[in-house]
């Protein structure tokens, strides 16, 4: 059970391909698949890959 847990880390750009690979090896894999993902609704969270990711 995680709150008001933060992951960081710098990436060379946000596109939607490296940010659901930071996702997934980062979050995914350490902690399983979460229930929520509270984000700004940027573009880069806000994709097919990430929704099909969390899907």
């Amino acid at each position: 059970y995680l709150t008001k847990w933060v992951e960081a880390r710098p990436l060379k750009t946000t596109s939607m391909d490296e940010v659901a690979r930071f996702m997934y090896e980062r979050i995914v894999t350490r902690f399983g698949c979460p229930l929520e993902i509270v984000t700004d609704q940027g573009s880069h969270f806000i994709n097919e890959v990430v929704e099909a990711l969390v899907n």
